[in-house]
């Protein structure tokens, strides 16, 4: 064995053990592509009436209510389904679905007050519709008209964002041309309906009738939830303070379910626990008290030490990080009022954390409205103005709890260069230029039939200055673009840093995490890398570990998918003085880990001797590690004395299930010097592989064993 090799078992110690399948999430994927077609595909419907008014005349419920109590009354019906059967030509010499029977209704909220209305439709039987979301089979399928963004491209960008750089879902999209009955009814965005499924929010759906709690949630912040049947509010009832100082009070908030429950005690249960989370948040936040729950959901006292780890036991951290992000970025007028979604899974396999994804609506953002509307500022942590621009004392309590601390900051920066490494910003630009350039002639037939881009007699006092500015379809596009250009640049301007960084390298055939390190100090003397609080590997410039100091990418194998793991990369100067650090937490989606501890064997020490019954079973894969042949794979067991002071380890080959303590190590020598003490033992699997180079899988750590003396 070489000596280079015995100081990584030595240096390295890793963490944990997989024995569990979690619910597998998916993941940001900065390959994300749309596949836009050159030519645009016609989406025909054919009601059977044969009348459009399904399409033209409904304006939701809500939103009638409300416009009476400003004195405007109109007769105008709610949206209702019309029978219909629908046909999609994508280009090809046959129709992709020939005369599937569907219903078609009106959607949405405010925006149902617009004559180009947006359309939900739900077919009798599921269909795969373009190719959307990797030719997954859905019944429910949305039609956004982006009526007020002349431009067209906005809910495109933001979904093209959502799935370039958040984790969890976002709906994927294709540009669409509607006929109704024969008539062009102009251009559309076909996006995914915001539900639970597997390859939607993947959480734990309740079979008919089930009165369980242990399912999955899928939740919207919602200003429309007094309209809705399966709702709750939370009653947050604090002050917090913006990323500019400033106090903002916020009381009853509604959330609307949106996944599909059976009961009222299925409801009771996950507005009292999004409340107990928010107490949980706030308290950590502002009051350093740290709190967690018990197994039946009550509060207790925490064991953690700071908000951080407080936190990160009930909400996915990179989640939160990355939805703040994307918040600030697009600049959604709405965030403080609705459209902010949520996912919590208490089913088998589910975490039982918050998970913040499925991004949505953004024909109101991205300096539509006069909401930065120059580009520039920040607005998803600062005390908010209302949608209508007329009350500044609102906020989304989600994003501005813990914006004042330095951790989030911080990761909110490594986000960031992340997103700017994978070239989001020139991505935008080539969706709205080939939308502008290739779908012209769809655009022109649009605008035959709806002829309001360029005035602003319907919508035009919704729009910013320079919005309404616009006459074409052409103009608001270069408006939108030389927006984006301005707001990358402002965010990079507060972002940017010259400390270390780390992002996540996405990397589909790799079942694990892997890291890319940016700004690693020149003159760094050693560095070490702590996984969850502990050690998992350290290096100085004296010894054959030097080479790990510079290195950029790390690769970590033995993860379980659903959990999140927090590392922090810490970087010395020769006189061990801390020179630069970076924190990252990271989200495991892709599976299994490579290589994993298959079960969870009990162990006792009696007379001198480690028996773990069963052995512990190593795989990789779906096959055992013993049967690969470029595996050079071990067991070590390393003693120490209860006050840490090391003793020895011991080379144990490829079986593991008993260990003499007073006999001799692998070298020869005792493996306990001080009969007397107390002991602990820490049992490992090392692995080195070409692969994956070698890793020092963690199976019972020092501080889980029980204390024990020799006879």
């Amino acid at each position: 064995m070489k000596k280079s090799f015995l100081l990584m078992i030595l240096s390295a110690s890793v963490l944990f053990t997989a024995f569990s399948e979690a619910r597998i999430r998916r993941q940001a994927n900065p390959d994300f592509n749309p596949a836009l077609p050159e030519k645009i595909p016609v989406i025909k419907i054919k009601s059977e009436t044969g009348k459009n008014d399904f399409a033209s005349k409904p304006v939701a419920a809500h939103v009638t209510e409300s416009r009476k109590s400003w004195g405007e009354f109109r007769n105008d019906p709610a949206p209702y389904y019309e029978k219909c059967t629908i046909t999609i030509n994508d280009g090809s010499k046959s129709p992709a679905i020939s005369n599937a029977s569907a219903k078609v209704k009106v959607r949405g909220n405010w925006t149902t007050d617009y004559p180009k209305k947006p359309l939900r439709i739900r077919f009798d039987e599921k269909q795969s519709v373009l190719g959307i979301n990797n030719g997954n089979q859905n019944r429910d399928w949305v039609l956004l008209a982006g009526f007020k963004d002349w431009s067209l491209t906005r809910d495109a960008v933001g979904l093209y964002i959502g799935n370039l750089i958040s984790p969890g879902y976002t709906s994927d999209f294709k540009f669409v041309e509607v006929e109704i009955n024969g008539k062009p009814w102009g251009l559309y965005l076909l996006a995914e309906l915001m539900e639970t499924g597997k390859n939607k929010i993947n959480v734990t759906e309740p079979k008919k009738d089930y009165a369980g709690t242990d399912i999955g949630y899928f939740l919207e912040m919602d200003g429309y939830a007094w309209a809705e049947k399966n709702a709750f509010e939370i009653n947050h009832g604090c002050k917090l303070k913006d990323i500019n100082g400033n106090e903002v009070a916020v009381e009853k908030l509604g959330y609307t379910i949106k996944s599909q429950i059976t009961n009222d005690s299925q409801k009771a249960f996950i507005g009292d626990y999004m409340d107990k989370v928010w107490k949980i948040c706030y308290e950590a936040a502002y009051n350093w008290n740290f709190l967690e729950f018990d197994r039946s959901y009550n509060l207790v006292k925490s064991s953690a030490t700071n908000p951080y780890d407080c936190i990160s036991k009930v909400i996915d951290m990179e989640s939160l990080i990355s939805t703040y992000v994307i918040t600030e970025l697009v600049v959604d007028p709405d965030l403080y009022y609705s459209s902010f979604y949520f996912s919590v899974d208490f089913g088998p396999g589910g975490d039982k954390k918050i998970h913040f994804e499925a991004p949505w609506d953004f024909d109101s953002g991205l300096g539509n409205k006069n909401f930065c509307a120059d580009g520039k500022g920040l607005h998803a942590a600062v005390r908010q103005w209302d949608v209508n621009h007329q009350e500044p004392f609102h906020a989304n309590p989600w994003m501005m709890v813990f914006v004042n601390h330095d951790w989030f900051q911080k990761a909110v920066k490594n986000k960031w260069a992340e997103v700017q490494e994978i070239g989001t910003l020139d991505k935008l630009l080539e969706l709205i230029d080939f939308v502008t350039k290739k779908y012209a002639k769809s655009i022109k037939t649009d605008q035959k039939v709806w002829k309001n881009i360029g005035d602003p007699s319907i919508v035009g006092h919704e729009l910013c200055d320079a919005s309404k500015a616009c006459k074409t379809q052409q103009q608001a596009a270069e408006r939108l673009k030389g927006w984006l250009k301005t707001r990358f640049a402002y965010l990079d301007s507060i972002w940017k840093t010259n400390k270390v960084t780390v992002s996540k390298v996405t990397n589909t055939s790799y079942k694990g995490i892997k890291f890319k390190l940016r700004n690693v100090p020149k003159n760094a003397f050693a560095r070490k890398i702590f996984l969850n609080g502990s050690c998992l590997a350290d290096s100085a410039q004296d010894n054959d570990q030097a080479k790990y100091i510079t290195q950029t990418e790390y690769g970590y194998p033995f993860t379980e998918p659903g959990n999140s793991y927090k590392f922090d990369f810490i970087y010395y100067d020769k006189d061990w003085k801390e020179i630069d650090s970076v924190t990252y937490t990271a989200y495991a989606t892709n599976g299994q880990g490579e290589f994993y501890v298959a079960n969870r064997p009990a162990y006792t020490v009696s007379n001198n001797r480690l028996v773990l019954n069963p052995a512990p079973v190593l795989k990789i894969g779906k096959k055992d590690a013993a049967l690969e042949d470029n595996w050079d794979e071990f067991f070590v067991v390393e003693v120490m004395k209860k006050n840490w002071d090391y003793q020895s380890w011991n080379y144990l080959g490829a079986s593991a299930n008993n260990f003499d303590f007073s006999g001799k190590n692998s070298f020869g020598n005792d493996v306990v010097n001080d009969k007397s003490a107390e002991l602990m033992f820490r049992l490992s699997y090392q692995v080195n592989n070409k692969t994956y180079g070698n890793y020092h899988l963690e199976i019972f750590p020092a501080d889980q064993s029980k204390a024990f003396k020799l006879k």
